[in-house]
């Protein structure tokens, strides 16, 4: 029953992940008007099967580094209440990052349940500040750096365009390889004890691809539409597709970075919110094309989102635990 309870819980946060991360670097490819919605679609699904496989390998890392689920009570507990704090703000279109909501309310959790001494989220805030601003600066960098190649090596207006095409085709890949590789291994990892599993390889496999499962299934029921509205309220690169290519290369090494690189939490990552990553790089870019800055009021919204809803999932976790 205990491994039925898992899965289920990983296809509801995975598919969570999946309406508000994976849509908004579906959002991105979307916004460059470059390619059909399909071939979009096909890309993001094949990346992130791709980055589920190879994060499988991380899962007995990760596991080890964060205290996992005890119980199937508390599973259930941090899957409703990241459930309601993110679905009706994906229906409303804005972009949510589920593994801020699911790490709030397990903070919450094991604060409520051992104190201060349980709780070692201060790399996690670090990071999750550290991102945006690092791919802000890289997405600049690798704009000039494009658009200098581009000068040098005098390419034609149709060369630029396959050039163009192929890059967000082949970034938008890595992108939702990397950002499945990051994140699904965290929800893995929870539920570790719950699905009866011990620290290998195989046994992290099927988790993995469970969560995978579970992006995808939220990409199609509900990301598209998601991804839709960020392509032009958040990512409309469709004046500017060079720079969503940049964006995505932005993405892919900060992703790359954190999940890979010893730049990550103890050498085994830290999961990304790719939401507002890709948000930084945007952002970064508009310095250069203000034309591309989303409204004052659309950036104000989200940031109240994106602090307020972790916050409150936090409290609401620790005020839980306390009661029980």
């Amino acid at each position: 029953m205990n491994i039925v309870f898992s899965f289920a819980s990983l296809l509801l946060v995975g598919g969570l992940s999946g309406a508000g991360d994976t849509a908004s670097l579906l959002g991105v490819g979307t916004g460059s008007r470059m390619l059909s919605r399909r071939a979009l679609m096909g890309t993001v699904v094949l990346g992130t099967v791709v980055g589920a496989l190879v994060g499988s390998a991380r899962v007995p890392g990760v596991f080890e580094a964060f205290a996992p689920i005890e119980s199937p009570f508390e599973m259930l507990l941090i899957c409703l209440i990241s459930f309601l704090g993110i679905f009706p703000l994906l229906r409303a279109g804005c972009p949510m990052t589920t593994v801020q909501v699911v790490v709030a309310s397990f903070a919450g959790l094991r604060l409520g349940k051992m104190g201060l001494t349980a709780v070692s989220s201060i790399p996690l805030i670090f990071a999750w500040v550290l991102s945006p601003l690092l791919a802000a600066l890289m997405a600049i960098v690798l704009y000039k750096i494009l658009a200098l190649l581009i000068k040098v090596f005098h390419v034609n207006i149709f060369k630029l365009d396959r050039i163009i095409r192929g890059g967000i085709f082949t970034a938008l890949f890595v992108g939702s390889a990397l950002m499945a590789a990051n994140v699904l291994p965290c929800f893995g990892a929870m539920v570790f004890p719950l699905a009866g599993a011990s620290f290998s390889f195989w046994y992290g496999l099927p988790l993995q691809l469970v969560g995978a499962v579970g992006l995808v299934l939220g990409i199609s029921l509900q990301g598209r539409s998601v991804a839709l509205s960020n392509s032009e309220d958040l990512f409309n690169f469709s004046f500017a597709p060079l720079m969503a290519f940049a964006a995505l290369l932005a993405f892919c090494a900060v992703g790359w970075l954190f999940t890979f690189s010893a730049f990550g939490m103890d050498g085994i990552g830290v999961p990304l919110a790719t939401c507002q990553v890709l948000m930084g790089a945007t952002l970064g870019l508009s310095l250069l094309y203000p034309r591309l800055c989303p409204s004052g009021r659309i950036c104000f919204g989200m940031l109240v989102c994106w602090i307020g809803v972790p916050f409150l999932a936090f409290w609401l976790s620790w005020a839980i635990a306390l009661i029980r």
